[in-house]
This record gives C-alpha cells, sequence and structure tokens, in this order.
C-alpha cells in the first residue's frame, strides 16, 4: 500500500483535533471523552489513536492549538520594531478572540478558558498552558520596554510586572464574555483607552 503523506497526516491529525475541539465545546475537558471524540471524528479508534495515544495527549494538543494562535497575533504586532500602543494589541488581541467565539467548530475560546482552569491542578497542562502564557507575558514585556525608551511609560516601573498587568485584560476580557456579557471589542477598547489616556479628548463611543 503507499504510504500517506505528511499533508495528509497533517490534515488527519488536524481533523482529529477540531472534532476533540468540538466536544470540549460541547462537554468540558472533563467531561469529553475518547470514545465521544472517536465517534465525532468518524475515524476508527485505531486511526485516533494512531495519533494520540490518550485523551490526556489530545487535549493538551487541542489546549496548544488554540493556545498558540494568540502567541503569532503577538508575534505579528510586534514584528516591524515600532513603539507598539497597548490599546492596538490589544484590540488585535480581542478582536482574535470575538473571530474564535464564532467559529464552525463552537466557541473555541471556552476551550482556552476551560484549559487555564485544568492548568490550576497542575500536571503536564499546567507547564503547557504556563509555556504558552510566558510567551505572551514576554511580548508584553517587551512591549513596554519599547515604550518606555520611547518616554511613554516611567522608566522605574518593572517592564515584567507592567505586562503582566496588561496581559490580565485579554483572559478578563475572555471570562467577562462568557460569564457575564459581552461587550463588544470597540466600547472595551474605548474604555481601556479612558482609563489609561487620562481625560477624555477621543470621539464619543455609542451603542
Amino acid at each position: 500500500m503507499p504510504r500517506i503523506t505528511e499533508a495528509r497526516r497533517q490534515a488527519r491529525r488536524d481533523e482529529i483535533l477540531r472534532a476533540a475541539v468540538r466536544c470540549v465545546v460541547r462537554s468540558g475537558y472533563q467531561g469529553a471523552t475518547m470514545a465521544d471524540i472517536i465517534e465525532e471524528s468518524g475515524l476508527s479508534a485505531g486511526a485516533v489513536y494512531g495519533y494520540f495515544a490518550s485523551k490526556a495527549e489530545l487535549l493538551a494538543a487541542v489546549a496548544d492549538s488554540q493556545l498558540g494562535v494568540l502567541d503569532e497575533v503577538m508575534a505579528d504586532a510586534l514584528a516591524d520594531g515600532a513603539v507598539p500602543d497597548p490599546v492596538d494589541i490589544l484590540g488585535r488581541l480581542t478582536d482574535h478572540v470575538r473571530k474564535r467565539a464564532t467559529g464552525a467548530d463552537g466557541d473555541l475560546t471556552v476551550v482556552i478558558v476551560q484549559a487555564w482552569g485544568e492548568a490550576i491542578f497542575g500536571g503536564p497542562m499546567r507547564d503547557l498552558v504556563a509555556e504558552r502564557v510566558g510567551k505572551l507575558l514576554d511580548g508584553w514585556t517587551e512591549v513596554v520596554r519599547r515604550r518606555q525608551a520611547a518616554g511613554l511609560i516611567d522608566p522605574a516601573a518593572r517592564p515584567a510586572d507592567v505586562g503582566w498587568v496588561l496581559h490580565s485584560m485579554v483572559p478578563g476580557y475572555m471570562l467577562m464574555r462568557l460569564n457575564v456579557r459581552d461587550l463588544p471589542p470597540r466600547r472595551y477598547l474605548a474604555s481601556v483607552h479612558a482609563l489609561l489616556d487620562g481625560p477624555p479628548g477621543g470621539p464619543a463611543v455609542h451603542d
């Protein structure tokens, strides 16, 4: 029999991950079973286990795939070497959140929030989340350093600490959107501007 191509292998792996995402969105990390994921994928148990040896391994891959996109958004925002606007970066991240919330596989931000919840209990998920969030924090720290060099942030401030605070606005937005109310990104960013920029001077924001 001809060997499966690498492109086909990656496509099959992505197919399994998407099936797992749909199951996690519906049932949560604890509620989603391998049997559910296998049925959702339409593949045989042997095919699925050929890519992922266990539920823990598969769900870690699901979390990594979703968290990794946030890293890419941050990297793109810093790629040009310019002095970044924190609100612009928040806008990019929250826009990404909204897009992920309306994907064909369901609200993918549910996967990210549940990954954070699973990480509380330690183990491989905590290591994975810590690594991914660490990359985002490195990005925010670089934002602060560049703005300090431009005279826009107090040079005595600790860049990593300020970056930590800025980053917290992203999971805060996700949690509030999922559990309390969905504040439109434009109004969210206008509110962040009001907080960071002092007295109002920009255009009014209406519903």
